[in-house]
């Protein structure tokens, strides 16, 4: 499973690079550089002065820091179902899912590093409307690939077959990873891409008129708040634990009957978050529905840990 392992060693060193922006960040912002050598603070003037480069870290390492653990679980993942072992031409749809996930990995921990750590500025692509306002941010196309390679792996593993060889437990479980990465997906590109090829209107979740605004504002600040909540949080949250119990579950099961009720509680959460997120933004702050999705995620969240304890009778 080269290509999995391959995966996970470039996601970690990502997700190792983001932490070192987020400390970065941490020693300006509460200790003003204290003890910086002489030579980084020369470069951090050549980078712009510390305020411009504390505001490129951060972004750098907000941005970052969930792809990078989403490649990671999506590559635990794969490993956890030992891929290696399916025939015909679902394992190499696999391996060119991690191959395309590698590839958006490494592109997008360049683009961070060198406008964190330096003064590129991250270009947006096919800009349009006023002053070019509208158009996908470079480093959101990038971070975007690794989706699409998740996309394309999860199509492998279903066209496999294998979610029926399973027993029960593993399955539902898998079903429900695979959906973690769906929802997340939709969230991200489905509905992030569409707000930045219409910033003229949206304006970054700023009042007023573009370039500096748009009339609806108020949409783009609540998508940012709604979902950094639940694809930015939970649903890595979410995807990790579950991968994380089907790698050390083994073939260890419970009731059909208990596997079912994980298997509609979890998906129940992460439609109605979805769906809760699209009605927050679009009311311009109902957000019951998106509530009770979370709170069944958190449920669901318990269940499954209580469950991996029993089995493994920890």
């Amino acid at each position: 499973m080269w290509s999995a392992y391959s995966l996970l060693v470039v996601a970690t060193a990502s997700s190792l690079i983001a932490g070192i922006m987020g400390l970065t960040a941490a020693w300006g912002e509460y200790l003003n550089f204290l003890g910086a050598p002489g030579f980084f603070m020369r470069l951090i003037n050549d980078w712009g002065g510390a305020s411009t480069f504390l505001s490129n870290v951060v972004t750098s390492h907000s941005h970052e820091m969930l792809p990078a653990l989403g490649a990671a679980i999506v590559a635990v993942f794969g490993i956890s179902l030992n891929y290696n072992s399916y025939k015909g031409i679902s394992k190499r749809i696999i391996d060119v899912g991690m191959i395309v996930a590698i590839f958006g990995v490494i592109s997008m921990t360049t683009i961070y590093i060198i406008s964190s750590y330096g003064t590129y500025v991250i270009p947006t692509i096919g800009s349009f409307g006023p002053q070019g306002v509208n158009g996908i941010a470079f480093d959101d196309s990038q971070t975007g690939i690794i989706g699409w390679g998740a996309l394309i792996i999860a199509v492998g593993l279903i066209g496999s077959g294998v979610l029926s060889s399973m027993v029960s437990t593993k399955r539902y479980l898998s079903i429900l990873e695979i959906s973690t990465w769906l929802a997340t997906i939709f969230v991200l590109i489905g509905v992030g891409y569409p707000i930045e090829l219409n910033e003229a209107f949206f304006g970054f979740g700023v009042n007023g008129t573009p370039p500096t605004g748009g009339p609806g504002f108020i949409y783009d600040d609540l998508f940012m708040r709604g979902h950094l909540v639940l694809a930015f949080f939970l649903m890595p949250i979410l995807a990790g634990i579950i991968a994380s119990v089907i790698a050390i579950m083994e073939d260890k099961d419970v009731s059909q009957i208990a596997s079912k009720i994980l298997l509609g509680l979890g998906l129940t959460g992460i439609i109605l978050g979805v769906c809760g997120l699209l009605v927050y933004m679009i009311s311009s702050g109902i957000g019951e529905i998106l509530a009770i999705g979370i709170s069944l995620i958190v449920v669901f969240l318990f269940a499954i840990l209580y469950i991996t304890f029993k089995l493994l009778k920890i």
